[in-house]
Formats: C-alpha cells, sequence, structure tokens
C-alpha cells in the first residue's frame, strides 16, 4: 500500500496537480449547472412576457373593435 509520502516528489506534483484539476472541473460543472438554472427561469420569464404581450395585445384589439362597432 502506498502512501503519499512515499512518492517522489515529482509524482507528489503530479497528484496534486491533478487534484487540482478535478476541483476546477467540478466547480466548472458546478457553474455550468446553475448556469443551465438561470436559462431555464429566463426561458420561463420570457415566455410569461410574451403570453403578457399577447394578451394586452388581444385587449387592445377587443378595444378598438368595440370602438368601432360603437362609431
Amino acid at each position: 500500500e502506498y502512501k503519499i509520502e512515499d512518492l517522489k516528489p515529482e509524482e507528489h506534483r503530479q497528484i496534486v496537480r491533478l487534484q487540482n484539476l478535478k476541483e476546477k472541473f467540478n466547480a466548472t460543472v458546478n457553474q455550468i449547472a446553475g448556469l443551465q438554472e438561470d436559462a431555464h427561469d429566463l426561458q420561463l420569464a420570457i415566455a410569461k412576457r410574451e403570453m403578457d404581450l399577447k394578451n394586452s395585445v388581444k385587449v387592445v384589439e377587443e378595444e378598438e373593435l368595440q370602438e368601432e362597432v360603437v362609431q
């Protein structure tokens, strides 16, 4: 069974480097997951605004039609 103390200095440096890379990779994966959640939230907000806009346009069109009928 190997212990980290038994490793040569270069082997020890390589292991530390790989551990650092793994930590950076995990941090990047977490950032990507966070960005995906943000993107999903933005998609929902955009869809809601589009629906609100369509409904507003529909209301205005109906009001304009009623005004034409009254005239």
